[in-house]
């Protein structure tokens, strides 16, 4: 019944630890999912502005540029004066030719004030010094030179993370009016648009995600340890049951040995009691006294198997009456 015991205690253990591992691995592989699926977003989120932006310049660049009243914001672009019909006036007001990059660069500012979304469009190869690449964008354009696809990754700019995008700008005829000057011809890589998706609301979710699942799995992980508990004490008492069972029953024999013969009535209880007694002095743990009890109750059950005529002989033993009594204790 003790090796019972001693293997329930670390079943028990067992279970509580595999149990607590499951979960948490369970738990580590939908938090990393929750936070991997914030960057996937991101990344859809760069990809539908940069199409935005695409469609946007697209529609300008197949109108040749648009006109634009003069005002303080919109000055003639300086850079654009090789065009010789950039400006002109029209029943008193002043016009300015705004191409692609220009109206693409406003619409950006405004949609990054609006939406903390940064965009922006750069080139090597530069019109406007405004446009100059950043560290970063640098990288990107001469990673989409070389694969002419889009490229993104994670990066930060000052302390923050974004997931940050660059599309590669394709020259196209349509580009030609502005930009033939500068050498490019039609299926050039001339630039790129490049897009920061901020981190920090989607990590914000992420978390937020994170603690909801973690305090579902708490509940599961307390309902799972509360279901295990309550079974491994249900085993626990079916072998308290079965251990007082043999227990009753090794002691009925005990009592019916020692009602045949009143000589030795109480016999194996006082060797049970003494053995108990010295096991304590000598500081040997509870569960080696209970053994050393159940022993010296049962060292003279033997006696059960010798016949009466032998065991209640009133005159002098035979040799092998004799020989059978001593052979009781190893029975």
């Amino acid at each position: 019944m003790h090796k019972k015991r001693k293997y329930l205690f670390f079943l028990t253990r067992g279970l509580y630890i595999s149990w607590t591992l499951l979960l948490l691995l369970v738990f580590i592989i939908i938090v990393e999912r929750t936070y991997t699926y914030a960057k996937y977003i991101a990344i859809q989120e760069a990809k539908t502005s940069v199409n935005k932006d695409l469609a946007y310049r697209t529609w300008v660049a197949s109108h040749g540029g648009v006109y634009v009243p003069v005002d303080k914001r919109t000055q003639p672009n300086p850079y654009l004066s090789h065009i010789k019909d950039r400006d002109f006036t029209a029943l008193g007001k002043k016009y300015t030719l705004m191409n692609p990059a220009y109206t693409l660069s406003q619409m950006m500012h405004d949609y990054t004030k609006l939406y903390g979304v940064k965009t922006h469009i750069t080139s090597k190869k530069l019109l406007n010094p405004k446009n100059k690449p950043d560290e970063w964008e640098t990288l990107a354009l001469n990673k989409i030179e070389r694969s002419r696809k889009q490229y993104y990754e994670l990066s930060d700019i000052g302390d923050e993370a974004y997931m940050r995008l660059m599309n590669p700008l394709v020259t196209k005829k349509s580009c030609l009016k502005c930009h033939a000057f500068q050498g490019y011809k039609v299926g050039d890589i001339r630039g790129g648009v490049s897009v920061a998706i901020p981190m920090k609301p989607l990590y914000k979710d992420a978390l937020k995600s994170s603690l909801l699942v973690g305090g579902l799995f708490l509940i599961i992980w307390l309902a799972g340890i509360a279901i295990i508990h309550y079974f491994i004490k249900k085993t626990y008492k079916y072998i308290d049951e079965q251990e007082e069972m043999y227990e009753q029953y090794i002691y009925g024999l005990v009592s019916i040995v020692e009602k045949r013969d009143t000589y030795t009535a109480g016999h194996s209880t006082r060797v049970a009691d003494y053995a108990e007694r010295i096991a304590k002095a000598m500081g040997i743990s509870q569960e080696r006294i209970h053994i050393l009890h159940r022993a010296g109750m049962l060292h003279d059950i033997g006696k059960i198997a010798i016949p009466d005529s032998v065991f209640l002989k009133p005159s002098k033993l035979t040799q092998e009456e004799y020989k059978l009594i001593q052979e009781h204790v190893i029975m």
